[in-house]
């Protein structure tokens, strides 16, 4: 009986053992490095949609400042609410504005706000196409998903890398 559970044991430990050694690691900023970081006079924002030109004041005045990521591209945040931002892509160089469909709006997990008062809702780096999405997210057909999004820029698009559940 006691050889039986000692072996079921060690079966068990290393079933885990192996399933935790084929998880990947979480996407890393370096691992999405871009090579030149974007250094002249940004281009001005092409405010050719209805969204762009309703966000116009944000998009001109914070993509004046020049790039924050991926090179040559300037995320425009705005709020829209209570632990709520809403963002858009800018090209410094092409003045192009980019409003991706997958996360429209970035909100905190009500009612207790996103993980924590030092939880940032989007982490991004001006060398790296890694954005990194956390709290609840709804895409543009108001569609809602809670989590950790890893996406990449990619194309003037993002794509999702990885995702994880939010411990509440």
């Amino acid at each position: 009986m006691i050889v039986r559970a000692i072996f079921s044991l060690i079966a068990f430990l290393g079933l885990v053992h192996v399933e935790l050694a084929q998880q990947k690691p979480w996407p890393k900023f370096e691992d999405y490095a871009v090579k030149e970081k974007f250094s002249g006079t940004p281009a001005k924002p092409k405010l050719t949609s209805v969204r762009a030109r309703m966000f116009r004041t944000k998009i001109r005045e914070q993509t004046a400042h020049g790039s924050n990521f991926a090179g040559h591209y300037r995320i425009a945040i705005w709020g829209c609410g209570t632990w709520c931002v809403q963002f858009a892509i800018i090209d410094c160089e092409t003045g192009e504005v980019y409003f991706p469909p997958k996360v429209e709006t970035v909100g905190g997990i009500l009612p207790m706000g996103p993980m924590g008062e030092d939880t940032k809702l989007l982490e991004y780096r001006v060398r790296s196409r890694l954005l990194v999405v956390a709290g609840a997210v709804d895409d543009s057909l108001n569609r809602r998903t809670e989590g950790k999004f890893f996406y990449e820029w990619k194309d003037n698009h993002l794509g999702l890398i990885r995702k994880m559940k939010l411990k509440l």
